[in-house]
């Protein structure tokens, strides 16, 4: 039922802003993928699946979601293969839930984009680690490598666990020698083999570090967030406390061993989280956000399912498990008849656009903030990637892209445009995506046109997409 009604009832709403760059990627032919993706953080590797998929059945919704979607239930039985093997055989299923109550999970499955796949490809790679440092067999050392650099390829921020893999292989094999030397310099040569593709856009990238840092500055509780299953300690903490009341006393069963999977959880989940909080809360580079810490969840769900199985009540854990999907169903899915997480109707906001008049986008690319790069016609698609989803016959010579910051040399470039190219149209239409300086650059466009002699004759919002319409009337 939870994966019905989070992961599948989904599939059919609007692309969302970011998956209008999916389909900006691929409309245009396959050799087109090579062409304009390396110059920017979209995956070339998801492009290429999408690329399939659309051929195969169409630039659609549903359509393009689908490889999210299999990639979701693939992951399901991953988590229930390393619950099985490393934790104990009742701890499948309950790994298997608790990926499904994650809200960071839920959101991407239904999502034409890369971050479902790539959590899949993580969750083999661990798989295929651990079974590497309990039987020692280079076959499971390659396909460890092999998946964790190709979830990197899906979205670069994997390739951010990778060393962490590495460094707990070598202090595994330091402390308890189980793979051989040069096992370890076979898969070695082959991940820099795999990784060297990537090289040249996380070049590119890193030069836009600053540029694409838009994340707000974390405080203390969202570090605590994002370390903690939020649906399901709650529900683990009230279930213990109405055991104290009745009388039995839940116990913690110590672990016989140690535990690699908990250990390789643990840091896979609290070093990475720990290094984003560190660096947005005291540099200018801003990377601890939700979608950005996805690679923590595979190892999130190690630790977390390794813990409630130290419980001894086999009632806690499965009511746990069971009130955090019925939390996840209520909360994540919301109250309306099909969960929208994003609310941002595209389709309808795009359709009912005028056919004319010049048209004015506030789409919240970071990528806005190079003035010099609006206007070229490859920054403005992919800065226009929400209308052009829609509506591909927009042209350049109509619609204008507003700056990311409403600044002072924003509002000198955005004054220029809209005295030498704006105000000879009678029909100005704003579309805004309701984000950082969206409502301000609405209230200053409207303020310039109504100097002019333009009146507002429309105001929608489709979502937190809105689309205002001004005409101008003789005196």
């Amino acid at each position: 039922l939870a994966v019905i009604r989070l992961w599948v009832m989904p599939l059919w709403n609007s692309f969302w802003l970011d998956e209008t760059l999916t389909v900006w990627a691929i409309r245009d032919g396959f050799w087109k993928i090579f062409q304009v993706v390396p110059s920017t953080p979209e995956s070339i590797a998801f492009c290429v699946v999408e690329w399939l998929t659309g051929r195969l059945a169409g630039l659609h919704e549903a359509t393009l979601r689908l490889p999210s979607l299999a990639a979701a239930i693939g992951a399901l039985y991953i988590y229930y293969r390393l619950g099985v093997e490393f934790i104990d055989r009742s701890a499948g299923l309950s790994l298997a839930a608790l990926y499904i109550t994650l809200y960071e999970v839920a959101i991407e499955v239904p999502n034409a984009r890369p971050y479902s796949v790539a959590l899949l490809i993580e969750s083999a790679a661990l798989l295929w680690l651990l079974r590497w440092l309990r039987d020692g067999r280079l076959r499971d050392g390659i396909l460890w490598m092999t998946c964790a650099v190709v979830a990197g390829h899906f979205h670069q921020f994997f390739l951010t666990v990778l060393p962490l893999e590495a460094g707990f292989i070598l202090w595994h094999a330091y402390r308890r020698p189980c793979v051989r030397t040069w096992q370890l310099v076979v898969c070695g040569l082959i991940g820099i083999a795999l990784s060297a593709p990537a090289i040249p856009q996380l070049l590119s990238i890193s030069r836009q570090a600053r540029t694409l840092s838009w994340a707000p500055r974390p405080v203390f509780l969202d570090l605590f967030l994002a370390v903690t299953p939020i649906y399901v300690l709650p529900v683990v903490a009230l279930l213990v406390l109405l055991e104290w009341f009745e009388g039995r006393r839940p116990h913690w069963v110590a672990a016989s061993q140690p535990s690699d999977a908990v250990a390789l959880g643990s840091l896979l989940l609290l070093a990475p989280t720990a290094i984003a909080f560190v660096l947005s809360r005291f540099t200018e580079v801003h990377v601890f956000h939700a979608r950005w810490l996805l690679p923590t969840v595979p190892g999130a769900i190690l630790l977390w399912g390794w813990l409630l199985h130290r419980i001894d009540s086999p009632f806690i854990r499965q009511m746990s498990l069971a009130g955090g999907l019925v939390a996840s169903i209520v909360i994540t899915g919301g109250l309306s008849p099909v969960p929208d997480y994003r609310r941002e109707d595209w389709r309808s906001a795009v359709q009912s656009l005028p056919d004319s008049g010049a048209m004015l986008m506030y789409s919240t690319f970071p990528q806005a903030r190079r003035l010099d790069s609006l206007q070229q016609p490859e920054s403005w698609s992919y800065l226009m990637a929400p209308v052009l989803a829609y509506r591909p016959n927009i042209q350049s010579a109509d619609a204008f892209v507003i700056p990311f910051d409403f600044d002072p040399a924003g509002q000198e470039y955005l004054e220029r445009l809209v005295t030498t190219r704006i105000l000879q149209r009678d029909r100005v239409t704003v579309v805004t995506r309701q984000f950082f300086a969206g409502p301000v650059w609405v209230h200053w466009i409207s303020e310039r046109l109504g100097r002019a002699g333009f009146r507002q004759i429309r105001d929608s919002a489709y979502g937190r997409v809105h689309v205002e319409v001004f005409q101008r009337f003789s005196p």
